[in-house]
């Protein structure tokens, strides 16, 4: 979209805007600003050979009624000219804060769109009988409020809002209520506190759908009335997939034979974790992003080493029995080994050995699923699984066939996903419900009437 005034910012767009550069009590500068997907980059044309922007962030004017934030410059390149002593420098940007006049820099809301939501969410009763009411709300486009969860220091709406769509060479206009999601701090917040808890929520999206929430639109809002939009814009680090199915969907009460509805109470329970624990679902979301590879295997396993057991739970004489039972070791190193465990009874059983905490959870699982589905990962596989880990990790010889590797991958990529969920209170009847939903190519059960 090229400049013809533009009045808003769509992360789904790209941009050249015709910018000036505000410095204390100096003359503004004329700059470009490119701004899409791939890259953006402020050029400035024709400076003075000495002239240098040392700033991490930069304010711009823009059309003398918006004010634009660049947020982390940095120099990328620039061109000399020797006879006209000048210089074509350019500068790449991480982030663009697009304000409307009067924006102010502590905000008390943030509204995310997305057509992922809609999916999320489901078909609506609501939804129904708005569409219905369609003529009554054409000249009175208030929002509809559909869920309202207390997330601690904010309230996380889903409004149903009027959309318009023209299509001037058919004549027709198309009326539609789709939901989004604002976001009501408690307390007003600046750029850097309302980023964080953005990112953080789209984490949280991120195993609930299984997939990157592909956001079209961030918009942050000031408390008084006067005060006008903040547009927040930002290079996506993902490529849209295909979507076959959502893992954890929020309702679709319309059809309630279809799905169960989620319990809010998960939004809750997750902003109630601490940093560390949040950090495992970015870090879920990392691993999950690369290709079957040693590391992919390894950044699991350190999530699963942090969460498979509460830091309370003891090594009990049950867990003991389970472990000798199930590991391929002969009757005698078994009861070398039963000797050794017996004095570590009833102590934590996150310091026992790798082996002892991944086969004990094994069994934990197969518990879980057992009526439902099968696993086609068994205990010789996770001893295999626990082996390659520690060849890995001490840098051992060691082979591996590629379609074993992702298949252990696959195997923990799925217990990732029970205990992150299981962490923010979502209980395992609904996972083991929610199982058929489940993305079948990274599937490691099988429905045990199959």
């Amino acid at each position: 979209m090229f400049d013809n005034k533009i009045t808003n910012l769509s992360l789904l767009e790209k941009y050249e805007l015709d910018i000036h550069i505000k410095f204390d009590n100096q003359k503004p500068i004329k700059g470009k600003l490119f701004i899409n997907q791939n890259l953006i980059y402020l050029e400035i044309n024709n400076t003075d050979f000495n002239f240098d922007l040392n700033y991490k962030n930069l304010i711009c004017e823009y059309k003398h009624s918006h004010e634009i934030e660049l947020v982390e410059l940095n120099y990328s390149k620039y061109q000399s000219d020797f006879y006209s002593h000048t210089k074509d420098i350019v500068y790449t940007v991480e982030k663009v804060l697009f304000k409307e006049n009067n924006a102010k820099n502590k905000y008390k809301k943030m509204i995310i769109k997305s057509e992922d939501i809609n999916t999320w969410v489901g078909f609506t009763k609501l939804q129904r009988e708005l569409g219905f009411e369609i003529k009554q709300r054409i000249f009175n486009q208030h929002k509809e409020n559909f869920k309202f969860i207390d997330c601690n220091y904010f309230i996380l709406n889903i409004f149903y809002e009027i959309n318009t769509k023209q299509d001037t060479l058919n004549g027709k206009i198309t009326y539609t209520y789709l939901p989004y999601i604002e976001l009501d701090f408690k307390e007003n917040l600046n750029f850097e506190e309302v980023e964080k808890i953005y990112f953080e929520l789209l984490y949280l999206f991120y195993i609930l759908l299984g997939f990157d929430l592909n956001v079209d639109q961030v918009i942050l809002k000031s408390e008084q009335e006067n005060c006008t939009n903040t547009y927040f814009y930002y290079k996506k680090d993902y490529k849209v997939v295909q979507k076959n199915s959502i893992f954890v969907s929020l309702s679709n009460d319309l059809f309630e034979q279809y799905r169960e509805e989620l319990n809010l109470q998960i939004f809750q329970n997750y902003f109630k974790l601490n940093d560390y624990n949040k950090s495992f679902f970015k870090a879920f979301r990392k691993y999950k992003n690369f290709h079957y590879t040693e590391d992919k295997l390894l950044g699991y396993f350190r999530i699963l080493e942090n969460l498979m057991f509460d830091k309370k739970e003891v090594f009990t004489e049950n867990y003991m029995g389970i472990y000798l039972q199930n590991i391929t070791s002969l009757g005698e190193e078994k009861l070398k080994e039963k000797s050794k465990l017996e004095k570590v009874l009833n102590k934590s059983i996150r310091d026992r050995k790798e082996m002892i905490k991944f086969v004990i959870f094994h069994n934990k699982v197969l518990d879980i699923l057992s009526n439902n589905y099968k696993l086609i990962v068994t205990f010789i596989d996770v001893e295999k699984i626990v082996k390659l880990r520690n060849d890995i990790s001490h840098f051992n010889d060691y082979k591996i066939i590629q379609n074993d590797l992702e298949k252990y991958i696959d195997y923990l990529e799925f217990l990732v996903n029970y205990v992150l969920l299981k962490l923010i209170g979502y209980i395992d009847e609904k996972f083991i419900n929610n199982l058929s939903f489940y993305t079948a190519k990274h599937r490691v059960f099988e429905f045990e009437n199959n």
